[in-house]
């Protein structure tokens, strides 16, 4: 018995764990168009993050930020 479970070990440690595949961006981009998403950019990167913006891409949807109505041009508060 104690031979059996000695095998069972040594088999279950050889087989290495495979890594989950990665899509291809040609995958993805297809599968986004197919579900009907506008895809604007996509952006990799260097840790291999895959990220993909939505829209048009005019840069006329970006709304303000609202810290710019707190600085002024030269970098000072303003109210101060």
């Amino acid at each position: 018995m104690a031979i059996i479970l000695a095998q069972v070990a040594v088999e279950m440690t050889e087989k290495k764990q495979r890594k989950p595949h990665r899509p291809s961006l040609a995958s993805i981009v297809k599968q986004a168009a197919k579900s009907g998403v506008r895809i604007a950019r996509i952006e990799v990167e260097p840790t291999g993050k895959i990220t993909i913006v939505t829209g048009n891409g005019d840069s006329a949807d970006v709304t303000a930020n609202p810290w710019d109505t707190v600085l002024t041009g030269d970098g000072s508060r303003s109210g101060q």
